[in-house]
């Protein structure tokens, strides 16, 4: 959970970034033949670090919009925004991505991207620490694929950021794959495996997450139900004091509402093609 990912990283002078989807207010007109098409999603989630033995409570606002150039050219940009309550502190994340892609009609996907992470976290306040700016920020892109089949599309990427902390600075490489399987149309289970590691000035971090979800998609309107589980690993380094490993668990509960598009599987091969990554859900 964010916590758990804050206090280590933290420890080890590396601070985590969030990432997600800029929620956007577009009306339900737009339609496939204009090109143009997306996403809104609220969504709350509840986690527990194993070690700490923290509770987190959160919020999110994100969405995502793409747009079809023709002859198989796409550009999506997404964002959002995030409140996390963790015992008595708050801290908002935000972020903003755009993906530049090839994408034949539902053969597969290739392209790149780049995304702006920043989040005040009020660590240093907390911890007593004066003169100290309390926020994060990371600069990242890199390469991303996806291969349609019949009732399953299968995904991955790799890239690169570059993270900006009040007293250092860190490399974070990254890396996942994924697969999202249609039931039907309208019904979808996701399974995502991520890969961080933060190299500081003078730890490192490891970062393992997996997480599943179901998505459900209402017949008589573009509104979407989802839910899932999310699973965190750490495994942090340093040459300054001795960081155990430890690990959480968060459960996450959302609705999405979708425009110019018919289904589930309409979105997933004609509309925003990425979920932009990062170490925070």
């Amino acid at each position: 959970m964010r916590f758990q990912k804050v206090v280590l990283l933290a420890s080890a002078i590396v601070l985590p970034l969030p990432g997600g989807l800029l929620a956007a207010d577009l009306q339900s007109g737009a339609s496939a033949s204009s090109g143009i098409s997306g996403y809104v999603e609220g969504s709350g989630l509840i986690g527990r670090s194993k070690k700490f033995d923290v509770d987190e409570k959160a919020w999110s606002l994100r969405g995502a919009l793409n747009y079809d150039a023709g002859n198989g050219i796409n550009l999506q940009v997404d964002g959002g925004v995030e409140r996390s309550h963790i015992e008595d502190h708050y801290y908002t994340p935000y972020s903003a991505a755009a993906h530049l892609y090839y994408r034949p009609a539902n053969a597969y996907a290739i392209g790149g991207f780049v995304k702006y992470d920043r989040v005040a976290t009020g660590m240093f306040g907390n911890l007593g620490i004066v003169g100290v700016g309390d926020y994060t920020k990371e600069v990242s892109g890199g390469l991303e694929a996806a291969a349609y089949m019949d009732n399953t599309t299968f995904y991955g990427l790799a890239g690169y950021g570059r993270q900006d902390y009040a007293i250092g600075d860190a490399d974070h490489y990254f890396g996942g794959i994924g697969a999202r399987y249609f039931l039907t149309d309208n019904l979808r289970l996701d399974l995502e495996g991520m890969y961080h590691h933060i190299d500081g000035i003078a730890s490192d971090m490891d970062i393992g997450t997996i997480k599943t979800a179901v998505n459900y998609r209402m017949d008589s309107m573009p509104l979407t139900v989802f839910a899932g589980y999310r699973f965190d690993n750490y495994h942090p380094t340093s040459s300054l004091t001795d960081l155990s490993d430890d690990h959480s668990h968060t459960f996450f509960a959302g609705l999405r509402y979708s425009f110019g598009s018919q289904s589930l599987k309409d979105e997933d091969r004609n509309g925003p093609a990425w979920s932009s990554t990062s170490i925070l859900p």
